[in-house]
């Protein structure tokens, strides 16, 4: 990698929260520089878990908060993305550095502070090929009740004389980094009785040298999906939600739900669909396999109108075959989840339905992940594994402590390298009010 670049933002938030004591008129002492978390080993002596990480990112009587929001493993290490965030402070900072020590007090690789703007969401995003290219992305919603009705997208390269580049998307953009060149940008422009897909490509890798680039503007995929049968009629395919990620580094996986027409419930439209999965080299799409299920949406009747509320659909990476992904479906009707996997064939399989969502469950940013046969998930301050059409307490009694002065907050992050769980979770200390990001290993049997 190359050498981090330090940025002054969470330096100069510490640096006032250290300085300002209590503020106004507030005579609270300045806390100790260390604490109870000095020796992450021995707060997990006991348990199943052994301990990557602690990332404590500063300290002080305001109570500050470290959260793990990204693991991502290239060559053997792990590098963890946090966000600090102190007490006082309506902004944060976002570091993103390998975890090769029990404890990291500072940020000891690339930080970046939130965009000041409602609803961004800042990210890192490591290719998990060898070349050392890193970027930090930055996604901002639409204006509300403004003119721009767009998310817009901007990629910044960490590694100085690198080009920056931006998007202008449309309702729900999901991006990834193809083959270590293309980004590839897939996008909805939703709408209640089916969707339409779009598309947008950047050979990042060709021109990753020259000023202001920009994304082409995005173009409806429907003819690579469906072809020209029935283009622009009634009866024509609706994309009804998708995911859209890189699992091993090269191919580009692109889950979404279809039904056959834009048809409203009252018009005689049904909820039956196609469940699909296609991948993307950096060039063109491909299909690789599908599932016909009962169900994509579900119909909602309102008075004389109708409309079609979407089952969710998300990609899970299987960390022991990357290119075989499990997908897992919120379903609108049963309120339940129903999940499915790749195992090479045409034919998309079905692994469970209406499993029960565990409390503190939501859908859209819930930790997933899957090793072989078997899939995790987490919510509140449990891990689950899939066990028929239910889910199994893995690890949940560690984590709910009752009483236990340095608590636990929720799981943030689950991973794995194939052979063992990686969870993140958050815990609290009370002897200087702060909470911490730890990064634990849980072998698999």
């Amino acid at each position: 990698m190359n050498t981090p670049k330090h940025l002054l933002a969470l330096s100069f938030a510490v640096a006032v929260l250290t300085a300002c004591g209590g503020g106004g008129g507030d005579s609270t002492p300045t806390p100790p520089a260390t604490g109870a978390d000095e020796n992450p080993v021995a707060d997990y002596a006991g348990t199943p878990f052994s301990v990557l990480s602690r990332v404590v990112l500063g300290t002080s009587s305001y109570g500050p908060e470290t959260r793990l929001v990204a693991l991502t493993l290239r060559d053997g290490t792990w590098w963890g993305e946090t966000r600090f965030k102190a007490g006082n402070i309506s902004n944060g900072s976002h570091c993103f550095q390998a975890l090769g020590a029990p404890r990291l007090s500072t940020c000891a690789g690339w930080q970046e502070g939130d965009a000041p703007v409602a609803g961004a969401v800042n990210r890192f995003l490591l290719d998990p090929q060898t070349n050392g290219a890193l970027f930090h992305t930055v996604t901002t919603p639409p204006t509300l009740g403004g003119a721009d009705t767009q998310y817009r997208m901007t990629l910044k390269p960490m590694v100085a004389g690198w080009s920056s580049a931006s998007y202008a998307g449309l309702q729900k953009p999901r991006m990834a980094l193809v083959a270590s060149k293309y980004f590839v940008v897939m996008d909805l422009q939703a709408g209640s009785l089916g969707s339409t897909p779009y598309a947008s490509v950047l050979d990042y890798g060709a021109r990753y040298l020259s000023p202001g680039l920009s994304f082409p503007t995005p173009q409806p995929i429907y003819v690579e999906l469906f072809g020209l049968t029935h283009l622009h009629t009634p009866s024509y395919p609706s994309v009804m939600d998708f995911d859209f990620a890189v699992h091993d580094g090269r191919l580009g996986l692109y889950a979404f739900a279809s039904r056959p027409d834009t048809k409203s419930p009252l018009a005689g439209g049904a909820p039956a669909g196609l469940l699909q999965l296609w991948q993307h080299d950096g060039t063109a799409l491909s299909p690789l396999a599908t599932l016909a299920v009962p169900a994509v949406a579900k119909p909602v009747v309102d008075g004389g109108s109708s409309y079609w509320a979407a089952h969710g659909v998300r990609l899970v990476r299987n960390a022991a075959q990357p290119n075989r992904p499990w997908l897992v479906v919120a379903n609108e009707t049963t309120g339940a989840l129903d999940v499915y996997r790749h195992d090479g064939s045409a034919t998309l399989q079905g692994v469970a339905t209406g499993v029960a969502k565990p409390a503190g469950f939501v859908f859209a940013q819930a930790p997933l992940v899957a090793v072989g046969d078997t899939l995790y998930l987490a919510a509140g301050r449990s891990v689950y594994r899939l066990s028929g059409d239910g889910l199994a307490v893995m690890a949940g009694d560690w984590f709910n402590q009752g009483d236990n002065a340095s608590r636990f907050t929720e799981v943030d992050v689950l991973a794995s390298d194939g052979s063992a769980l990686y969870i993140g979770i958050g815990r609290y200390f009370t002897d200087y009010l702060h909470t911490v990001a730890d990064v634990l290993r849980l072998a698999l049997p």
